[in-house]
């Protein structure tokens, strides 16, 4: 049996700013109205319309209470606003997480738009669009504003008889379009079910918040700000009064000869570079101090924590499921998929030393005063303490376990690179060299034990991790900036190291090739490292090639499953063409929308000549996410791309498989950050050899992978 349902309701909380639940456990959040379809064995039944003040729904009751499912677009919130609304309040009797069914879910799964008018209208669902009923919904669900002569300390809400009239007819709509989306949509695999009612076991429990620290971080960090712009004002005479402020900070260091379009994260290092030329050390730590206040945004948390941390100082709801086409988790508001990264080694006695300072100065200002005098940045350190503000609750401790290098990993696997493999598994066992340095071995022929810890060792570190996918020179350049690899000091060391007939290859392809700004040796340096770790890498390279190919054939022919890579992935375009699905080596299927082959002619030279050619080249295009224009829009399918969405999709089966495995081993996740699961549980309990093993079982699929985990134990998030 199935529930469509779905409620309207009000509260004087912002769910948009404060999330879901705790939107749901707010006091003053009721359900205005509930408009739900319960389907027969036949899938016939009549809507139902229940009004606040009406007698309780005792035929939803009763379905609900027989165990069946119930269908919702966003699910979590129903599900939400029946556990801590409905049910405390109301006497409606429990929804269990494992009889929830989520439209928007599937059309994540589906890599369609999560909204329901956008995944309707995709899939050619008729909506029911109800403008009038929208803007009376709008109008319902916040507090007005006080009139002339009422009380401004109350909350006053709306209560327009037109409007809730207008609502009643609004919400059964989005039970219908819901309907008719579930009719769309491939139901859940059984796996993918289990998948999703875990998720939704994980969000209800949450993780702790140190809230009492984090208002304090929060104060710091206000101090620590207003210092800065303070700084930043004195430094410039003036002329910039906040770190936030681009434009007056671009024309100050122009009208100082420094030349300054703009100020992203890969042109600011070559702004400091012209400031120290020209010796200005103005401008050099205006710069310095752009950075600094620039930073005040991604610790903004600490206030999005405190607004969306439950009253028992839990935070829920906040892991977004099959965010990613590839399965993936995204992470909202508090946003714990973007805790900066610590050293637990380097970064461990600052921490302490920060949350002993939060702990006890009197004041914001005393804090900041304390944390300069022991010689620390105060903004860069309350950045290190964004992940020491989830703890566990008394009396239990965290236990977290992360894979290694799992995507690295993946890839070798997938594509059978064998020596690869094999030095994963000797560095496991202490017996193999570091894979940074073996990165750079690869690549330039040099014995490994000859490589230190130095410039050799951190571009290997740079290689392994930008050049997986297909990255080029714009890829090893990005990643070289989160890591200090700046050209100009990648070019001497290339160079001494270099073949000379394969640095003259490289250099071959300079021409027309660089968009970069680069000079001709630095570019090529770059892209002598590229070439040298594609010829390290020929099996990962083919299977760049192979995907690419693969889904041009799947395509080409609809209705004709195409297996590739020993067997371990298949791809298969359905004979409409609406979707394109690559099926993983654990069997789950990702999936593109309206697959298309783009057909574009390439020339090379006089085609009549000697070298000179043209050739059609054919390439699947699909509707998506286009994550760097921020839009749904067409995608280009190429190897890097498929191979990437590949290795991320399996890491993530990985991820699933091993928190399953502690989860029945009675270790309950509350977290799990990429390839990192956090678990809660007694002090003095539970052993962290035995989570780390139970997270390093392979699925049977998986036979022959080199994985391995770490894992840690601590009151707070340590790592």
């Amino acid at each position: 049996m199935k529930v469509f349902l779905d409620f309207e309701t009000r509260s004087a909380c912002d769910l948009r700013a404060c999330g879901a639940a705790r939107y749901a456990q707010d006091p003053t959040t009721e359900v205005l109205c509930a408009a739900f379809l319960i389907e027969d064995e036949w899938g016939r039944g009549s809507m139902t319309l229940w009004r606040r003040g009406d007698p309780p729904p005792r035929n939803l009751l009763d379905a609900v209470a027989a165990g069946a499912t119930v269908v919702a677009h966003h699910a979590m919130f129903e599900l939400l606003i029946w556990t801590y609304v409905c049910e405390p309040r109301m006497g409606w009797g429990k929804l269990s997480p494992h009889q929830m069914d989520c439209t928007m879910a599937r059309s994540h799964i589906m890599s369609l738009m999560g909204s329901l008018d956008g995944a309707s209208t995709l899939l050619g669902v008729k909506a029911r669009k109800n403008m009038d009923g929208y803007a009376a919904m709008m109008r319902l669900c916040k507090p007005r504003k006080p009139k002339k002569g009422e009380p401004t300390d109350a909350i006053l809400w709306n209560e327009d008889p037109e409007d809730i009239k207008k609502l009643y007819t609004y919400c059964p709509d989005d039970v219908w379009t819901t309907i008719d989306l579930d009719k769309e949509l491939p139901p859940f695999s059984d796996a993918e079910r289990d998948t999703y009612h875990f998720d939704l076991l994980v969000n209800l429990r949450g993780f702790r918040l140190d809230t009492e620290m984090m208002r304090k971080a929060d104060a710091f960090l206000d101090e620590a700000k207003h210092r800065v712009d303070l700084e930043l004002a004195d430094v410039t005479d003036g002329a910039v009064a906040k770190a936030t402020q681009l434009a007056s900070l671009k024309s100050w260091l122009n009208g100082r000869g420094i030349p300054v379009e703009s100020m992203g994260k890969g042109e600011i290092e070559d702004i400091v570079d012209h400031a120290k030329l020209f010796e200005d050390n103005q401008a050099e730590r205006a710069v310095t101090l752009r950075r600094l206040g620039a930073k005040a945004t991604s610790l903004a948390k600490y206030g999005s924590g405190l607004r969306c941390v439950n009253f028992d100082e839990r935070a829920r709801g906040l892991l977004v499921y099959h965010k990613a086409s590839t399965g993936r988790w995204a992470g909202s508001l508090y946003q714990p998929h973007n805790l900066e990264r610590i050293d637990p080694d380097e970064d461990g006695p600052l921490i302490e030393n920060m949350l002993h300072i939060l702990r006890s100065a009197a004041s914001p200002v005393d804090a900041v005063d304390w944390c300069e005098m022991l010689g620390y940045t105060p903004m860069r350190a309350i950045g290190k303490c964004t992940r020491a503000m989830i703890v566990a609750e008394d009396g239990k401790e965290l236990i977290g376990c992360d894979y290694s290098n799992v995507e690295g990993r993946g890839s070798a696997w997938l594509a059978g690179e064998t020596w690869k493999i094999e030095a994963f598994r000797e560095y496991d066992a202490g017996t193999g060299p570091d894979l940074y340095k073996l990165a750079y071995s690869k690549s330039f022929g040099e014995p490994v034990e000859s490589i230190g810890k130095g410039p050799k060792r951190q571009i290997g570190k740079v290689q392994e991790l930008a050049l997986g996918y297909q990255g080029g020179v714009g890829a090893f350049m990005s990643m070289g900036a989160n890591y200090g690899v700046k050209p100009d000091n990648v070019r001497p060391v290339v160079m001494a190291n270099a073949d000379p007939a394969l640095w003259e290859k490289s250099r071959s392809k300079f021409e027309g090739s660089n968009k970069f700004g680069l000079s001709e040796n630095n570019w090529t340096a770059l892209r002598y490292i590229v070439d040298g770790w594609r010829a390290g890498h020929p099996n990962i390279v083919q299977g760049w090639w192979a995907v690419q190919d693969a889904v041009v054939e799947a395509v080409s022919e609809p209705g004709h499953m195409v297996h590739l890579l020993g067997g371990k992935v298949r791809m298969y375009c359905a004979r409409n063409r609406k979707f394109l699905h690559i099926y993983l080596p654990s069997g789950r299927p990702l999936s593109y929308f309206r697959p298309r082959i783009r057909e574009t002619k390439e020339v090379s030279g006089a085609v009549s000549g000697p070298g000179g050619f043209e050739r059609i080249r054919r390439q699947v295009i699909v509707e998506g996410w286009d994550s760097r224009l921020n839009k749904w829009g067409d995608v280009s399918l190429y190897g890097g791309l498929i191979w990437e969405n590949i290795i991320q999709a399996l890491c993530r089966d990985l991820l699933v498989h091993g928190m399953m495995n502690c989860e029945r081993a009675g270790y309950p996740v509350v977290l799990h950050v990429h390839d990192e699961g956090v678990f809660e549980v007694p002090a003095g309990t539970g052993d962290v050899e035995e989570v780390r093993e139970l997270m390093a079982v392979l699925p049977k699929w998986a036979g022959g992978f080199p994985l391995t985990s770490a894992a840690w134990r601590d009151r707070r998030y340590v790592k």
